[in-house]
């Protein structure tokens, strides 16, 4: 009760600055909240995106366990966030590290490396789709011209996974770059100056000065990069719809194709809750492992 009536003075203290954040308050419980408590609801139903839905309690959940594309789809993803998640720390990184050293062009080098994130994502994917198609494509031709066997890039349930992994990797590798190019600038050069005089070498500057001083750019990046590859669907939409025989099926799509293909919203629905939960426990594990609950921005 005490806590109650001090919240209500408090309001009523800063009155005008709660006014303030009133609009984003309810835009984030409306398009974040809402929507959150909605599929949760609509977990517990089945039925089609027009019929009337019926109460099924927990049997979509039940019959979620014997679900094996489900499970695959999970594997998949998860497959996917095991290929990305290293890449992009690794690849841009180098790259950020290398335009940092850069003197002149900077700018011109940095337009450049941007503009594969200035395309759309399906627009990348129709492009890599021609550039790998099966004994036509400019890639297979190289590779034949060098007597290599050009695999079925997209139809190989072998390395169709690691072809879309690579894809993302390139649409989504500058948006990386830059971030991590932008924290590396950040740093003071005096210690990067200090450190040579007392005879660092390059990797011992790197390890010791450079990452733990962008650790919450590093973090964030890890974050989100796990994060948006558990959403992966536009690659996969455009270029396989899961396919060969579900070995490229992700979380997303097969949300996507319960919902819009066989009208199983309540079916669907359940699948994005797990998808929430996962996402969740995966964020929760990555800022622990990163101790960013103990870092200062400042």
């Amino acid at each position: 009760m005490y806590k109650t009536k001090k919240l209500f003075e408090n309001v009523k203290k800063n009155k005008f600055a709660y006014a303030l954040v009133a609009p984003n308050t309810f835009l984030f419980f409306l398009f974040f909240i809402f929507p959150i408590l909605w599929i949760i609801i609509l977990s517990f139903q089945e039925g089609g995106i027009l019929e009337a839905k019926t109460f099924v309690g927990f049997n979509n959940y039940i019959n979620l366990i014997s679900n094996k594309v489900f499970f695959k789809s999970i594997l998949n993803t998860l497959e996917f966030m095991i290929i990305i998640v290293p890449s992009v720390f690794i690849i841009p990184m180098a790259v950020a590290l290398l335009l940092n050293s850069v003197k002149k062009l900077k700018n011109l080098f940095r337009t450049l490396l941007f503009i594969p994130l200035l395309s759309s994502i399906v627009v990348s994917a129709i492009i890599w789709r021609y550039m790998l198609y099966p004994g036509e494509g400019p890639i297979s031709e190289i590779l034949n011209f060098l007597h290599i066997n050009s695999p079925n890039w997209f139809g190989d349930s072998s390395i169709v996974i690691i072809t879309i992994a690579i894809i993302e990797l390139w649409q989504g590798a500058p948006f990386y770059i830059v971030t991590f190019l932008a924290g590396i600038q950040s740093i003071p050069k005096e210690l990067i100056e200090a450190s040579n005089i007392d005879g660092a070498n390059y990797f011992q500057i790197l390890f010791r000065i450079i990452l733990p001083n962008i650790k919450p750019v590093l973090t964030f990046c890890l974050v989100m990069a796990t994060i948006w590859n558990l959403q992966i669907f536009d690659s996969v939409y455009v270029l396989t719809r899961g396919g060969p025989a579900d070995a490229s099926s992700t979380m997303v799509w097969y949300i996507y194709k319960n919902i819009f293909f066989y009208s199983k919203v309540g079916k669907g629905a359940t699948m994005s809750v797990v998808l929430i939960l996962l996402t969740a426990i995966l964020t929760f594990i990555n800022l622990r492992i990163t101790k960013f609950h103990k870092q200062s921005l400042y």
